[in-house]
Order: C-alpha cells, then structure tokens, then sequence
C-alpha cells in the first residue's frame, strides 16, 4: 500500500495516507507522504493528495477487518523507508502482500 501509494490498492495505500492505529498510523501516512514528496518532488498540494489517498486506503483495510496488517505495513515503511536517486523506495512488499491478501481473502467472504 504505502510502497508507492500503490497504497490506493490500494488501488485498496502507503501511500502512503491512512484503523486501531488508525490514529498512529494517519500520523505516519503523513510523514510518509511528506518524505515521499520531498524524495520525489512535489508541493503541499501532493502531500495533501497522498495523505487523503492514503486515507481512503487505511479505511478500505479497517472495512474489510485488514487494519492489523495495514498498521505492520505502515510501520515497516516508517522503518525502512528511503530516498534512492529521485525514487521514494521501502523494503515492505511482504507487508504489502499481506495487506492486499487479506483485502482479497475478505473480498471473497462478502
């Protein structure tokens, strides 16, 4: 999700902007875009969008009871999360699987 508000699942995000930690974790949906804009390039304008895209991504997680891995997501991010040549990059696409398994698995229950 956060990878690279490929958190709009995200299609479901991430991004990046983000349930129990549903507090905690729009904290660091904001840091997150803050960082990612500034790596990537941007204005207030784009971290604004990416915190609302992040959001909505967060709260599609918390719908489909995914807040748990939404939340391990969102903290791996937080941990490995980097600036590499212009490009916002983490090492969390198991996280992000998780996220997106569970969303589907759910998805197929309703």
């Amino acid at each position: 999700m956060f990878s690279s508000v490929k958190l709009v699942h995200v299609g479901v995000w991430f991004a990046l902007a983000a349930a129990p930690g549903l507090v905690a974790c729009k904290g660091q949906a904001r840091s997150f875009c803050e960082a990612k804009i500034q790596c990537e390039g941007g204005n207030d304008a784009d971290i604004d969008a990416c915190a609302i895209d992040l959001g909505a991504a967060e709260d599609t997680a918390a719908a489909y009871d995914c807040a748990d891995a939404f939340t391990r997501e969102a903290d791996c991010v937080e941990r490995s999360g980097t600036c590499d040549a212009g490009k916002y990059r983490n090492s969390c696409d198991d996280e992000d699987d998780s996220v997106e398994a569970c969303i589907e698995a759910a998805s197929d229950r309703r």
